[in-house]
């Protein structure tokens, strides 16, 4: 099988200069329109977390690029996560947490992992979050998934914030902020191809060829 590149920071060029000199530049477009789309939202998470004091509150634009992870991870992964099972996502996040204390052990568990994970993991549901209601209930599912697939820890820690923000609000407001992530994470889908997508030549050709 031929090597498929997927990305690369150089696009023709001897040196990566203008990758960064691009991607500083969309950054600094997706802080803007995180601004346009939610900013209010963001607002009230803020005095949120300083409120209930959870954690030091931290800069601004990290909870900005959270919740823009929330609405690409649904987009992404709900598909999967709604209607799964409980008890099998338990499990798989038993077997992640084994496999952290018993370091022996972990090239066995890491293959006990891939095929539930392949079994449980997978459901019948569509492949993304775009037809499943934006509810708390349909949150909670997707960061059990997270959690179970166990790839997502760090996301998983920072999200649990925020759902526990969604659930202080009334279910209304909840799924209207919930929809913004989503509608956020829709237009950085469609602007980082325009922005972006030229260091990105042949994730197509993977996603078709190799993927399946």
């Amino acid at each position: 099988m031929d090597t498929i590149f997927t990305y690369t920071l150089k696009n023709g060029q001897k040196r990566s200069d203008q990758y960064y000199l691009d991607i500083a530049t969309f950054s600094d477009e997706v802080l803007e329109e995180v601004e346009n789309q939610a900013g209010p939202l963001l607002d009230s998470f803020l005095f949120y977390i300083e409120d209930t004091q959870r954690e030091t509150p931290r800069f601004r634009s990290e909870y900005g690029f959270e919740f823009l992870t929330l609405g690409v991870l649904w987009r992404v992964y709900a598909g999967f996560s709604v209607g799964g099972s409980g008890v099998s996502q338990n499990l798989l996040i038993w077997l992640v947490k084994q496999r952290k204390k018993i370091r022996l052990l972990k090239p066995s568990i890491d293959l006990l992992r891939g095929v539930l994970a392949t079994v449980f993991l997978r459901t019948t549901n569509s492949k993304n979050g775009k037809t499943h209601p934006p509810t708390l209930e349909n949150l909670n599912g997707l960061l059990s998934w997270l959690e179970a697939a166990g790839d997502f820890k760090e996301e998983v820690k920072r999200l649990h914030a925020w759902c526990d923000f969604l659930a202080d609000q009334p279910p209304e407001i909840a799924n209207k902020y919930l929809q913004t992530a989503i509608s956020l994470a829709k237009w950085f889908e469609e602007r980082r191809m325009t922005v972006m997508g030229e260091y990105t030549p042949q994730v197509d050709q993977l996603i078709q060829n190799s993927y399946p």
